[in-house]
């Protein structure tokens, strides 16, 4: 199965300016607290299937943590020990140091052992990746046989919303009320628990 999700290097298309990405990322870390609503409603909507689970996972890894938005919310349904804060930027890394150890690190190349996590956590970070297929593989490696991998990100369909959201007056869009200003937010979100090593990949669901 992992050679059906990984590719060679030379294959896999480089759309992403990651030095870039880089730059732009450590420059919005600086005043992330007023414009984070959307990371927000996605790490409760994260939090919420975490809190379906009918178990405990001791170490976890959160993968673009920005400012530890994600571990702030998965904490509070007590089923999360330690999680380790991941990101490409150590601004970032260092504004979510008090929810874990922070970790600087390339998304593509995650420097942990094999069978070390019992959950890994993404929130808004994955639409960033070349090469999803060859992550999801690294997240099988480094995953325990029973682990959680608990990811969102923004599909093609949800771009678009965005643009047409955004595109309108702005008082357009702070004219709705709290609880319909989020409706147009769906994620595409995978929920995979792998089992017993050669269990079956299974594909992702998207849920509102």
């Amino acid at each position: 199965m992992n050679d059906q999700l990984s590719a060679t290097p030379g294959d896999i298309p480089r759309l992403f300016d990651i030095a870039a990405l880089r730059r732009h990322r450590a420059r919005a870390a600086a005043g992330y607290a007023g414009f984070d609503f959307l990371k927000a409603e996605a790490a409760i909507r994260l939090a919420d299937r975490l809190d379906l689970m009918r178990r405990d996972f001791p170490l976890c890894l959160d993968v673009g943590c920005h400012d530890g938005t994600l571990t702030r919310h998965i904490r509070e349904t007590g089923k999360v020990g330690t999680v380790i804060q991941a990101d490409i930027v150590p601004a970032f890394a260092t504004q979510a140091r008090n929810e874990g150890p922070p970790v600087v690190l390339d998304v593509e190349a995650l420097p942990f052992a094999s069978h070390s996590c019992d959950a890994v956590f993404s929130c808004l970070m994955l639409h960033w990746v070349d090469d999803l297929p060859g992550l999801m593989t690294q997240f099988r490696r480094l995953l325990k046989p029973d682990g959680l991998l608990l990811v969102n990100l923004l599909g093609v369909q949800r771009l678009a919303s965005c643009a047409r959201r955004f595109s309108k007056p702005k008082r357009t869009f702070m004219a709705v009320p709290a609880p319909a200003r989020y409706r147009w937010l769906i994620f595409a979100m995978l929920v995979v628990c792998w089992g017993a090593p050669g269990w079956p990949f299974r594909w992702p669901t998207l849920t509102g």
